[in-house]
């Protein structure tokens, strides 16, 4: 849960800039950064679906994906300049264009743990 609050908490972090593109350009960042976890967790889910319980070691696989999708996304905060929390809504609607997918499935990731 408290990797699940660092993608969340990124997301904030990098809604500093004022162009549109500039929000495109950051959501574009978080969205590749977390699509390497969204496959480990696709993978987990349809372990799940197919009757079985995610053994340890897939659970393991998960567990670094999102650890390497929160240093992936404090390498690309770091990049920016300037951090400013007021245009949250800026960059959730630029993530909801570049990746539709990705709220769907973080919310299927905070259901599982």
């Amino acid at each position: 849960m408290k990797k699940v609050a660092l993608f969340f908490i990124g997301m904030m972090c990098f809604a500093c800039q004022n162009s549109e593109d500039v929000y495109e350009e950051v959501a574009k960042k978080l969205c590749d950064c977390q699509r390497p976890m969204v496959k480990a967790l696709e993978d987990v889910l349809a372990i799940k679906a197919s009757g079985r319980n995610p053994i340890e070691s897939e659970l393991e696989t998960l567990d670094l994906a999102m650890d390497e999708a929160a240093s992936c996304m404090e390498r690309s905060m770091s990049e920016l300049e300037d951090f400013d929390y007021e245009d949250e809504e800026k960059i959730d609607a630029a993530m909801t264009k570049i990746c539709p997918e990705l709220e769907k499935k973080m919310n299927q990731l905070e259901d599982l743990y």
